[in-house]
């Protein structure tokens, strides 16, 4: 994930990363350093996915604590307010959807302040063997097609993650920058 300054690759280890695991929210069961793909350089993060049920989908979050694992050289909490954050998730065989009228979508988020509100980027559709690109500028309006908790401040992030949101499936999604 890029933006200005702030970096994570993965190269040296998982840098913090983990998933979230929250009432409604436990489709990414680990994380983990790997070197199966990468963008850029040897390593990305893997992200555990398993989720069951055709009909029923189900949401999963990796994230980052940046006040516990800021990008090397700088500190938490960051002012991203108008810079472009990206990252890019490489999609296995099996992992995009088959019911075009209900894609597995993944998107980046931000939180903000020591109530953790949240700005919600725009959904990404899960394509198999590709790698799909993730985009999010924060700012204090709601992106389109994205969401924004009331009192939100771009000024004040303190986390970064990833959210998914899919059918049936069962292997990992990769993060890289």
């Amino acid at each position: 994930l890029v933006t200005n300054d702030l970096r994570y690759g993965f190269e040296p280890n998982k840098e913090g990363w983990e998933p979230l695991s929250y009432e409604g929210i436990t489709g990414i069961v680990s994380v983990a350093q790997s070197t199966n793909v990468a963008l850029e350089g040897t390593h990305s993060l893997r992200m555990n996915v398993s989720i069951a049920g055709a009909t029923n989908r189900q949401k999963g979050v990796a994230k980052v604590d940046m006040i516990w694992f800021p990008p090397p050289s700088v500190r938490a909490p960051f002012n991203l307010e108008g810079s472009n954050i990206h990252a890019y998730v490489y999609c296995p065989p099996g992992s995009e959807s088959t019911n075009p009228s209900a894609p597995n979508e993944i998107k980046l988020y931000v939180k903000s302040g020591t109530n953790y509100l949240s700005e919600f980027g725009a959904p990404s559709i899960v394509r198999n063997g590709m790698w799909v690109k993730l985009s999010l500028t924060p700012s204090t309006n709601t992106p389109p097609n994205g969401y924004m908790m009331p009192g939100f401040s771009p000024t004040n992030i303190v986390e970064l993650g990833v959210s998914i949101e899919m059918g049936n499936y069962h292997g990992p999604l990769y993060l890289d920058n």
